[in-house]
């Protein structure tokens, strides 16, 4: 079975204030946000790296040609959500089965071990979709990981949906995944955009997944630094920081869960 990178990277990023460029071309450290994200892919020797482009999507795919010229790209021509962005592959991969590693393009100090990890833990434990997540110091406006008494997963519960007790969880979900196509694009095919955004989930996707009895699995990384996303220019000066201390040994919150 063949192994598709998927990167996430069609959204507009306004809040960056960079009106000429889409957010994952904005530069870190000198290069594109997405440019780190596919160098972290890139030496996993995957069968096929597909960018999902929208917002400016012409300067995406110019840098791609110039810079990536392995790696395709789907074209997701209005923005509706995770699930929605995720769809649009499904074309380029046709009736084969995949696993798909599926990560933002927006997290550029993610390594190319880590998901190295979530690759090999996904298949060891012969999980339909695994979800790598990671403990923060404040985790206010992130989707946590509820987990059963035994530890094994039992939800993604969006931070307004959190019940009271539930707002001590620090473990949040990363939005990086690997999934089983099959199941992942026939859970997709049953999302509904039913919120206030109007958008599909891919969180949707895996609850839906979870209710049919296939296994979801959680792997827990301890570094939750390499998961930092970009939204604010404030942000992008804190993650140049962050880059220069992510080769340092970290204190972590977080064992990592078999």
């Amino acid at each position: 079975m063949s192994t598709v990178g998927i990167v996430l990277a069609a959204g507009k990023g306004k809040r960056m204030l960079e009106p000429s460029l889409p957010k994952v071309l904005v530069p870190l450290a000198g290069k594109p946000l997405l440019g780190w994200v596919l160098d972290a892919l890139l030496p996993l020797h995957l069968d096929r790296i597909v960018v999902v482009v929208g917002y400016k999507h012409e300067d995406v795919i110019a840098y791609l040609g110039a810079s990536y010229p392995s790696v395709q790209w789907a074209y997701q021509n209005e923005q509706l959500g995770t699930g929605h962005a995720v769809l649009q592959v499904q074309p380029l991969l046709g009736e084969c089965d995949a696993t798909l590693l599926i990560v933002n393009g927006d997290v550029p100090l993610v390594r190319a071990e880590t998901l190295a990890e979530l690759l090999t833990h996904h298949r060891r434990k012969s999980a339909t979709i695994t979800l790598l997540s990671t403990v923060v110091p404040s985790p206010d406006g992130y989707g946590r990981i509820v987990r059963t008494s035994t530890g094994h997963f039992e939800a993604i519960v969006e931070d307004s949906e959190l019940q009271q007790h539930q707002r001590a969880i620090a473990e949040i979900n990363t939005g990086i995944y690997a999934a089983e196509s099959g199941v992942l694009f026939d859970s997709l095919a049953h999302v509904r955009n039913e919120n206030a955004q109007g958008e599909y989930y891919l969180t949707d996707a895996v609850a839906i997944a979870a209710e049919h009895g296939h296994p979801i699995e959680v792997r827990c990384h301890p570094d939750w630094r390499q998961f930092a996303g970009v939204n604010t220019r404030r942000q992008l000066e804190e993650l140049e920081q962050m880059l220069l201390s992510l080769d340092n040994p970290s204190t972590t919150t977080a064992g990592e869960h078999a």
